[in-house]
C-alpha cells in the first residue's frame, strides 16, 4: 500500500498578497497592457425607454415585483446576464417589443 503525502503551505495574508502583486508584475512584464476594457456589444436600453415614458427606476422595481439592486444593474448596463422571463416583463411593463430593450453596437 503506498501512501502520498500532500504539502499545503499556509500562506498569512501579507504574503498572499505578496505572491498575487508578484504574479501581477509578471503578467503586466510579459502583457504589457495596463487596463483592459470589457466592451460590450448588446446593451440594455431601459434607462433611456424609462425616461420616455416618465417612469422611474422605483416604479419599475413595483411592477416587476423585483428588487432596487436588479433594476439598478439592468439600467446602468452592469448586468451581464437577463433571464427570458424578464425580458418578457420589461416587453409587458414597458409595451414594448424586445428589439426595443436592446442596443447593439
Amino acid at each position: 500500500m503506498m501512501f502520498f503525502a500532500y504539502y499545503t503551505p499556509i500562506l498569512s495574508s501579507s504574503q498572499a498578497l505578496s505572491l498575487l502583486q508578484d504574479v501581477l508584475d509578471y503578467y503586466t512584464s510579459v502583457f504589457p497592457v495596463k487596463f483592459i476594457r470589457v466592451i460590450h456589444l448588446i446593451n440594455l436600453n431601459i434607462q433611456k425607454i424609462l425616461d420616455e415614458k416618465k417612469k422611474t427606476r422605483y416604479w419599475l422595481v413595483k411592477v416587476l415585483e423585483s428588487n432596487y439592486e436588479t433594476v439598478n444593474r439592468l439600467c446602468d448596463n452592469a448586468s451581464s446576464a437577463i433571464y427570458l422571463e424578464t425580458i418578457e416583463k420589461l416587453c409587458h411593463v414597458l409595451e414594448c417589443e424586445p428589439n426595443d430593450l436592446f442596443v447593439i453596437e
